[in-house]
């Protein structure tokens, strides 16, 4: 009975010292990997399909004549597994190895950020 109630006690009383955390507060970052880098592009591209992917490549790495320019405050982040409409079944979906999940969430990031340098 002792043990009983001490259980209850600390439970009790460890829901009050550890208050509960505000999620609303809690964000993940725009861009995770720019984010590890220290930048903040002004413009996020997370395209979902391949074709989206080439329209963003073509548009913002392009100009009309077909050179190759590099854009400033851009980032383009892509994860190609999703993007190729992937047949999954529901146990493959729950319970991946290690290796499925390693694909699943494997993503690139292109980033340019113009980084202003003092004049010496």
């Amino acid at each position: 009975m002792k043990t009983i109630l001490i259980i209850i006690f600390l439970l009790s009383t460890g829901i009050e010292l550890f208050p509960q955390i505000d999620l609303n507060k809690i964000k993940t970052p725009s861009s995770p990997a720019a984010s590890v880098l220290g930048i903040q592009p002004k413009t996020i591209l997370q395209p979902k399909t391949f074709e989206t992917l080439e329209a963003n490549l073509f548009s913002n790495y392009f100009d009309s004549d077909g050179n190759v320019i590099i854009p400033n405050d851009l980032s383009l982040e892509f994860t190609p597994f999703w993007a190729a409409s992937p047949k999954l079944t529901r146990e493959n979906y729950l319970f991946p190895d290690a290796w499925e999940t390693f694909v699943r969430t494997a993503s690139f990031l292109i980033a340019f950020v113009l980084v202003e340098s003092p004049i010496r």
